[in-house]
């Protein structure tokens, strides 16, 4: 939210009370202070969401003029500050256009209260609140880049977005977001009994995408820190205070993983099309079904779509026991820029592919979709398609040689150093998943 001061005196205290109000508060843009000269100006040119009227100490009545002339800019909330000694005044100042009037001595208090307000009036009231856990089903799957993608592209259209970061194996989140935390979830667990909403927002580190980050401990030291108690109690706080809160996972099967699953609106399972991630897919699939996991809860999103030698769609399909309908595109140039600056693709490359596709998942259609390259598709056409029916058509064609075997080695080293075709096991294992 866009936010700004006007003052005559920018020196004054009530600017600096305001502007650290507003840091620790989710949600607010960092403010312009403005003199009242340049305030209608300003506001002409790009009209602020809060507009703050501090009063000056002598003549406070000339500003009632500027109050009547904002009103008529801006369609946001107008907020005085001043001293609360003259009732007239202060119903003058309602009456000229003001929202609400601060009393500037307990400017701390009701600057609290009023943010608190105005945030509670901008929440989407037909929005149910979710929560999306993103686990990856191997190393390397860019599972953490979906989890920001994500979160950023939920912060740009509803204006914050919460993310928690529970892989503290990799702790890649702050990195990505080029944030530096001053707290971690193990500060958070190590005080989790005193943990209530305020306290919970004052933990987070504060992107300028909309993004609220809690960060993952940053020494391996400090993991064992982290309990499920305080996992649990942060996802509860964490839900009633966002509407769309999304955390990264480390795995599904540690009981602090696990308790976000149980809760998850969606469960995001990240993979390739490639042997070993597949082959974890089902496993994970399998493992959550057991532990009570309803299946229409579970998307897989496959990443890196389009690398050289994937796996056939068909026979992913086969494995994992379902159709595979979400994918993103391979695209290292423009994810390797974005972790490198610090800065999720949806803010430095929103048309992006990749972003896209990501935005898909939460149903944010782009109203420009990116067009697929011919090539592109007539490549992934006949990989999928073609190249599976010529393999198998071959299989069928081919004369079954018997091997020569030399009479002087034993049959078992023969059987041992005899030559495998990997990828014809690979295919046959990933087909033996589904059995």
């Amino acid at each position: 939210m866009r936010v700004a001061i006007i003052t005559p005196d920018q020196r004054n205290l009530a600017v600096g009370i305001v502007e650290s109000h507003l840091r620790t508060c989710r949600g607010f843009e960092r403010a312009d202070v403005i003199s009242p000269d340049r305030a209608e100006s300003f506001c002409h040119k790009q009209p602020p969401e809060l507009v703050i009227v501090l009063l000056a100490d002598t003549h406070p009545e000339l500003t009632l003029g500027l109050v009547r002339r904002l009103r008529e800019l801006i369609a946001g909330q107008l907020l005085i500050a001043g001293p609360a000694t003259d009732p007239k005044f202060i119903l003058r100042a309602i009456q000229a256009g003001a929202d609400l009037f601060l009393d500037r001595d307990e400017l701390e208090t009701e600057l609290d209260a009023a943010l608190a307000a105005l945030r509670s009036r901008r929440a989407p009231a037909h929005r149910t609140g979710q929560l999306v856990a993103v686990l990856s089903a191997a190393g390397g799957c860019g599972a953490s880049t979906v989890a920001v993608n994500l979160a950023a592209l939920l912060a740009k259209e509803y204006r914050h977005c919460n993310l928690i970061d529970l892989n503290p194996g990799k702790a890649d989140l702050a990195p990505l977001l080029d944030l530096k935390p001053q707290y971690t979830l193990a500060d958070l667990c190590r005080n989790d009994v005193r943990l209530d909403r305020s306290m919970y927002e004052k933990l987070l580190a504060r992107h300028s995408s909309g993004i609220d980050l809690l960060a993952a401990p940053r020494d391996f030291d400090q993991i064992g820190s982290v309990t499920p108690q305080g996992v649990a109690h942060a996802v509860a706080v964490a839900r009633d205070s966002y509407t769309d809160v999304v955390a990264d996972l480390e795995d599904c099967f540690h009981e602090e993983q696990f308790i976000v699953l149980e809760q998850a609106t969606r469960i995001l399972l990240v993979c390739r099309l490639d042997f070993l991630a597949i082959r974890n897919t089902r496993r994970i699939l399998d493992f959550l079904t057991s532990r009570g996991i309803p299946a229409d809860r579970v998307e897989i999103v496959v990443n890196h779509h389009g690398l050289p030698n994937e796996l056939p769609l068909a026979e992913a399909e086969e494995a994992v026991g379902g159709k595979l309908t979400v994918f993103i595109p391979h695209d290292p140039a423009t994810v390797g820029a974005a972790s490198n600056m610090g800065q999720p693709m949806a803010c430095t490359e929103p048309n992006s592919p990749v972003v896209q596709s990501i935005a898909r998942i939460v149903g944010l259609e782009s109203p420009t979709p990116p067009r697929v390259p011919t090539r592109v598709r007539v490549s992934n056409w006949f990989r999928n398609s073609v190249v599976p029916r010529l393999r198998s058509l071959v299989r069928r064609l081919k004369p079954a040689i018997p091997t020569p075997r030399s009479s002087a080695a034993p049959e078992e080293l023969n059987e041992i150093h005899e030559p495998v075709n990997a990828p014809t096991v690979r295919a046959a294992g990933v087909r033996a998943l589904s059995a």
